[in-house]
């Protein structure tokens, strides 16, 4: 039997929002442009109600998902109509609309800035038992305190590019305990303290509504205080993790598709017992290429 509790508390200031609805009416947009179906440039705060317009639309709550999508054409299709924005009335403008209505949300793009300051109380329960020659039962209990800073910004440069970027520092209080109802196995109780600091710097770049790269550096430290009284010994642990990568989706052709990762890490260690010290340092990276081609 396992039972396990988390309850986040936390307040703020700031919001960070979803911007893929105001991506997808620009794409909409330039290719009515493109395709010679639109009417006449619309202005900026056209282009906002028409991102208000596709975000209501995604909010409404449909049962059936024919339904659903035809309610959503005739919807985007009728504000467009109502603006004079549309030129002709060919297959090219629907099967274009259709085409971005259903594949330009992806991937999530977010714009705004947030500052949060929380706590996390966290319980944990294990327990199993068997009915062997040597009866046996055990049960473990972990419980957790973590205080949490975060500031998180997330900034669409251009409709192309996008640079996030955030900080968060906390102090994360651990206690575990292990009761063995058998014979020669012994008890355990382990207390520790961590204290954490991590970063992160994200650029992507968003070529158009199916290709996407993303570069990533991360950053973290941690301090742990470990008290095992079973031992009569205190342990130090202290690690650090340096982390880059990048990654991506590019679109050839309908038929061929490419999608790549690549990423390093350096992470040094230091556990300081009482009577002596290890130390580490460590590398380790990831890389992976493959091509999806459509045979039929």
């Amino acid at each position: 039997m396992a039972i396990a509790l988390g309850i986040p508390l936390f307040i703020g200031k700031g919001r960070i929002e979803n911007v893929e609805d105001a991506r997808m009416a620009v794409y909409i947009l330039e290719d009515m442009q493109k395709n010679g179906t639109l009417a006449s440039i619309p202005a900026e705060d056209e282009v906002i109600r028409f991102s208000e317009k596709i975000t209501q639309l995604k909010n409404k709550r449909f049962f059936d998902i024919r339904l659903r999508r035809i309610y959503e054409i005739q919807a985007i299709d009728s504000f467009l109509r109502e603006r004079n924005l549309i030129k002709g009335n060919d297959a090219v403008y629907f099967t274009s609309l259709l085409d971005n209505w259903q594949y330009s949300n992806n991937p999530v793009r977010q714009s705004g800035k947030r500052f949060s300051l929380g706590i996390t109380p966290s319980f944990n329960y294990s327990g199993n038992s068997n009915s062997n020659s040597l009866p046996q039962k055990s049960t473990n209990k972990y419980g957790s305190v973590d205080v949490t800073a975060r500031y998180l910004v997330n900034k669409p440069v251009s409709l192309n590019f996008q640079r996030d970027y955030g900080f968060e520092v906390g102090y994360l209080n651990n206690s575990y305990t292990a009761n063995h109802m058998a014979p020669n196995i012994p008890d355990g109780l382990e207390k520790n303290n961590q204290f954490h600091l991590s970063s992160f710097l994200d650029y992507g770049f968003y070529p158009n509504s199916r290709s996407f790269h993303q570069l990533k550096f991360t950053g973290s430290a941690q301090r742990y205080w470990i008290a095992q009284p079973d031992y009569r010994f205190i342990r130090n642990l202290n690690s650090v993790s340096l982390e880059t990568g990048i990654s991506g989706y590019f679109y050839f052709s309908q038929r061929l598709r490419l999608n790549y990762n690549l990423s390093g890490r350096y992470f040094p260690t230091g556990t300081y017992y009482t009577t002596y010290t290890t130390k580490s340092r460590n590398f380790d990276g990831y890389f992976s290429v493959y091509f999806t081609y459509s045979l039929f």
